[in-house]
């Protein structure tokens, strides 16, 4: 009975020591999801004022082209042909501001699609989690069906142990009834035997 118990709680410490172990690898992917959503949110932010200070460079940068043209009108009267070659200049301004903001809308479609990559990821992360926190859900409601069915077991056998005591000492008691009830009728026996005895020695 002793073994029989001591294995029981030995198989309930495992499973014990098993959640545990559940619990910290499921704390420490909450803590890496956690982790990684600060990146996504700190790129989000990093991005959006990668988009205003360019958004506020290119305003500055058409305006001065603005002033650029303006004085070249202005200098067109004087000079045509330093107008002409400020113009050739201009246009390639605009051929690489063209080139840049191509350059750098594909950028930042990147820098989205590798957000939302990422975010992606995590969510599938979070799914995971949740499934993992479910099943130890489960197995934790197993283990506690199975420690109340081993505590009903104990008590049973206990219960068992108990009748079997009372039906021992039943059994003794009934022994020593028939043990007691036997003597007594030896000694009957032997009284009622003496006078006779005497008799038959006269």
């Amino acid at each position: 009975m002793e073994d029989e118990r001591g294995r029981l709680q030995e198989v309930i410490s495992k499973m014990e020591a098993r959640l545990n172990e559940q619990t910290r690898l499921l704390e420490q992917e909450r803590w890496r999801v956690t982790t990684e959503q600060a990146k996504v949110e700190s790129l989000q932010r990093s991005l959006e004022e990668q988009r205003r200070v360019m958004t506020q460079q290119l305003t500055m940068e058409r305006e001065e082209l603005e002033r650029a043209k303006n004085s070249l009108l202005e200098e067109q009267k004087a000079v045509m042909q330093k107008c002409a070659e400020e113009r050739r200049k201009v246009a390639a301004e605009w051929s690489e501001l063209h080139i840049q903001q191509r350059l750098s809308k594909e950028r930042s479609e990147r820098e989205v699609d590798r957000a939302l990559q990422i975010d992606s990821q995590r969510e599938g992360a979070i799914m995971s989690l949740a499934k993992e926190q479910a099943d130890l859900k489960i197995k934790s409601s197993e283990l506690r069906s199975r420690e109340e069915q081993l505590v009903r077991d104990r008590e049973l056998l206990e219960q068992e142990k108990q009748e079997l005591r009372l039906e021992k000492e039943r059994v003794n008691a009934a022994a020593l009834h028939v043990k007691q009830r036997a003597d007594e009728i030896n000694s009957m026996s032997k009284v009622k035997k003496l006078p006779f005895d005497i008799h038959y020695s006269s």
